[in-house]
């Protein structure tokens, strides 16, 4: 035989399901206007484009002429867009600047090359090579680096050009993921700390990295001045 529930019981029943349901309509409503700011934001930045495009132009290198929205959902697909528009611009790139096709396997030697004109120089660096490295096959994890660079130019009383130049970067990690190991990280460095022990290799990786930075400074500013040298 049924009996009836107290309608105290059914009260209280009802009530939790309407509070269920207002939240999630406030869940929604929330969602919904995210998106609404989403797409205003998104014809916004369409708008200002030279043209509307289906898919990444590799003529075209239009990313350096966007600028990035505020909003956070915006600004994320923003970079998605800019990091496709580069991929697709690779191929382009590189042939712009006389690269054969990777196809070909041919090798490029580390090539240093300048042009001068009256306003100043463009060095331009070139590098081709095939390596028998097995580390790259990890590389189709798309790694993270927390960065900062700032550069401060300003003209001293006697005519000289003071310079601060600021880079801090942190070691690489994979997004919402912990950071490489210290051996791997150094490796992309093409820096060898395999030989020293776990507790010292943060060290060894600084030291050696210094030396590597060192030496390819003094090598492109004694190329600076045999370029000088001959013009």
């Amino acid at each position: 035989m049924l009996q009836e529930a107290p309608w105290r019981d059914v009260a209280k029943a009802l009530q939790e399901q309407r509070a269920e349901v207002e939240s999630d309509k406030r869940t929604l409503e929330r969602h919904m206007k995210v998106q609404r700011r989403l797409l205003n934001d998104m014809q916004q930045w369409v708008a200002a484009q030279l043209s509307l495009q289906t898919a990444p132009n590799a003529a075209v290198p239009t990313w350096r002429d966007v600028s990035l929205l505020a909003s956070p959902v915006s600004r994320w697909l923003g970079k998605e867009w800019i990091l496709k528009q580069l991929y697709d611009q690779t191929d382009h790139v590189f042939q712009k600047y006389g690269f054969p096709s990777p196809h070909l396997e041919e090798t490029i030697q580390g090539h240093l090359s300048w042009e001068f004109n009256d306003e100043g120089y463009v060095s331009m660096y070139r590098e081709q090579n095939a390596s028998s490295r097995t580390d790259f096959d990890g590389t189709h994890t798309l790694l993270s680096m927390q960065a900062l660079v700032l550069f401060d130019i300003w003209r001293l009383p006697d005519g000289r050009t003071f310079v601060r130049d600021l880079k801090l970067f942190s070691s690489a990690f994979v997004l919402h993921g912990p950071s490489l190991p210290r051996i791997v990280d150094a490796a992309d460095y093409c820096i060898d700390i395999s030989d020293v022990p776990p507790d010292r290799q943060g060290q060894a990786f600084a030291t050696r990295l210094q030396d590597l930075l060192n030496g390819k400074v003094t090598d492109m500013r004694s190329k600076i001045i045999a370029k000088r040298g001959k013009v």
